[in-house]
């Protein structure tokens, strides 16, 4: 058995070695995707908590008729970790806005393009949805990989001592020693991104498979189909049905779209945009579907704890550290491993 995992760690160690090299470069340059933006584009910016809805209204209408309400596709609101207004154009591109006067921020644009690159590098590997389910049979290999290196290492676990984990020069011997204490040191952190990720992936894939319409079997009260609330009030009713929150994603209706959506954080919420949706009608200002993630079964409220913990978003900023540092121990990891292989051949 010890036999056939080991040489089943060896091979699919070698057969996704470089993948998960290209993960663990990527994930530890996102976990301070936020920091670099802010530093590099926004860097004379501050939010302002407390902002009442006639003034995030305000902005949204302002935002809709400069930029014209079809090519919006997406608004983010402002918040403690982003200070500015982002949006979302079709049919594409990226927008970031001051606050104050709702001007286009044009300091260091290049960076919010390398940094899109690289998290489309880190979640798709660049070939769209193909990359989630490549992405998830990866987590799985991965998975394997770190259990069974795991149940390999547990016989010489009395022989486990933090100077094995960084040996020099590395031997054939001692990139082996170093590997397996290095895994052992790294394998709770590195199973729970492990896991978050997959799940993460096996979520969108399963929403792909079985998608959910929230449309279906509505019938507006409006009088007139021109009739339009005003985002005001649309906002207000939103605040209204999801006290203590405040929204973070917005779907503005426009020609293809004839729901106004919202998305809304809790003030004591984990997830950094929150997991609340809010979708009302915008001719009758009736809440066609109220999702409170603080009303969510205990399954929803585990799948949606996942992305914070995977990438640290809206977290204390020590815990950020601790996945850049998961990061770089697994380019370590991999590199001792692979290494050691390539001196036995």
């Amino acid at each position: 058995m010890r036999k056939w995992i080991y040489k089943w760690h060896k091979k699919i160690a070698l057969f996704t070695g470089v993948v998960f090299l290209l993960l663990a470069v990527t994930g530890s340059m996102l976990v301070y995707k936020l920091e670099i933006i802010n530093a590099l584009v926004a860097p004379d910016l501050n939010f302002i908590p407390g902002a009442k809805s006639d003034d995030l209204a305000l902005s949204l209408d302002r935002i809709r008729i400069a930029w014209g309400a079809n090519r919006i596709q997406l608004v983010k609101a402002p918040s403690i970790h982003e200070p500015y207004w982002s949006v979302d154009l079709k049919p594409g591109g990226r927008r970031l806005l001051r606050t104050d006067n709702l001007t286009e921020l044009t300091q260091n644009l290049w960076a919010l393009e390398v940094l899109e690159f690289i998290r489309e590098m880190h979640v798709t590997f660049l070939i769209g949805w193909m990359g989630h389910i490549a992405g998830f049979i990866f987590g799985l290999f991965l998975f394997f990989l770190l259990l069974s290196g795991i149940y390999l290492w547990v016989p010489a676990w009395r022989r486990f001592s933090f100077n094995r984990v960084f040996l020099k020069p590395l031997s054939r011997g001692r990139a082996l020693v170093s590997h397996k204490s290095l895994g052992i040191l790294l394998a709770a952190g590195l199973l729970m991104l492990t896991v978050t990720g997959t799940v993460m992936n096996g979520w969108r894939i399963s929403g792909w498979i079985f998608p959910v319409d929230i449309s279906v079997n509505h019938q507006s009260k409006a009088t007139s189909p021109s009739e339009i609330l005003k985002t005001k009030t649309l906002l207000d009713i939103a605040l209204k049905a999801v006290p203590n929150s405040y929204p973070t994603y917005i779907w503005l209706p426009n020609d293809h779209e004839k729901y106004v959506k919202f998305r809304m954080r809790f003030n004591d919420e984990l997830h950094m945009n929150g997991k609340t949706v809010v979708v009302i009608d915008p001719s009758s200002g009736e809440i066609i579907l109220l999702d409170r993630s603080d009303k969510a079964s205990f399954f929803k409220r585990f799948l949606y704890i996942m992305w914070p913990l995977h990438a640290g978003y809206g977290l204390p900023f020590f815990y950020g550290t601790l996945l850049w540092v998961l990061g770089l121990g697994l380019i370590r990891l991999m590199y001792s491993g692979l290494y050691g292989w390539w001196l036995s051949k």
